[in-house]
């Protein structure tokens, strides 16, 4: 999901907007050619009724549930193991948001749903520049090494490895 920023806006009864995500669950039983449908009805008309505006909107699409979820549906239980997932981002003031919440609680359409209330986005460090490379036409700082010298670094290191230290060799003599 995308993060909207905190934004503040004028709704139409003067009241000072707040930026929202409301994530959605809606029902399987939806054929998939009216989900658009249902999603208009359900919760953009919603939405425009009380002047809230529309961000950002992310389509709703079919998945696998974590678990299972039991609903009543036309008098009968029904459980769930798949739901349409979508995301709508709009603006509108804090009473209109928690009067929007109680109507989706109560639509069959919607089996869960999370409205949650967008803060300001953290600030960001900039990022650290990227170490320069030195370029190919320059000389390397490295020493060039040959065989020879190559092979007489690691008769030294052999050596040193067969010389015990002191405390290997107090050690041994005990």
């Amino acid at each position: 999901m995308s993060k909207v920023a905190d934004q503040t806006i004028e709704t139409p009864n003067n009241d000072v907007g707040q930026a929202y995500e409301l994530g959605y669950l809606l029902s399987p039983l939806v054929p998939a050619d009216k989900v658009g449908e249902t999603v208009e009805s359900v919760i953009k008309q919603a939405l425009a009724a009380v002047g809230a505006k529309i961000v950002l909107e992310n389509d709703p699409r079919m998945i696998p549930l974590a678990y299972p979820i039991k609903q009543v549906v036309d008098n009968k239980g029904t459980t769930f193991r798949e739901a349409y997932f979508g995301t709508i981002y709009f603006d509108a003031s804090a009473d209109v948001a928690t009067g929007l919440a109680a109507d989706w609680q109560r639509s069959p359409m919607l089996i869960r749903h999370l409205l949650i209330k967008n803060s300001p986005p953290a600030p960001q460090k900039s990022p650290a520049p990227a170490p320069s490379r030195p370029e190919a036409d320059t000389p390397s700082t490295k020493p060039t090494l040959n065989r020879a010298v190559i092979d007489r670094e690691i008769e030294d290191l052999l050596t040193e490895a067969d010389t015990p230290t002191t405390e290997v060799a107090a050690i041994k003599q005990e």
